[in-house]
């Protein structure tokens, strides 16, 4: 069996942590020792939830493309991009770099890009990443 913290508080209440050290005290009661000089028995331990680590979702597909494929949710004039966005731009896991989903659609439809060229839609949907609506922006040039 554990010890008990051994700080009760004015109402006559034990605290319910484990104790630990040869102070008898928890780890909360035996900070505010050290900090304040106190273990303030009266001030409530704020109680933390736990939470259980989480994955990231798991897509259906065998290649990382078939998993790109299955965020796609196609409509009549839209192919919509259902998975993460960074700075409000779809982005996917590909070849082990994070990259915007419309270049990596165009790459692999065009090859690759030019130095300096991004990638954008015409169409005004910002998760649309449909191969017709993508358009290759050249770099501005500085005279």
């Amino acid at each position: 069996m554990k010890p008990q913290c051994v700080v009760t508080n004015s109402k006559g209440e034990q605290c319910v942590n484990e104790g630990k050290g040869g102070l008898g005290l928890c780890s909360t009661h035996l900070y505010r020792f050290k900090r304040y000089n106190d273990v303030m028995a009266d001030v409530p331990i704020r109680k933390y939830t736990l939470t259980k680590p989480r994955s990231a979702a798991q897509y259906d597909g065998d290649t990382e493309l078939d998993r790109i494929w299955a965020r796609v949710r196609k409509t009549e004039e839209h192919w919509i991009w259902t998975g993460s966005f960074a700075r409000g731009v779809p982005q996917a896991q590909h070849e082990g770099w994070n990259k915007p989903v419309r270049r990596v659609f165009w790459e692999l439809a065009n090859g690759p890009l030019a130095e300096g060229e991004r990638v954008t839609v015409n169409c005004g949907e910002d998760a649309c990443v449909r191969l017709s609506h993508i358009v290759v922006k050249q770099p501005a040039v500085i005279a």
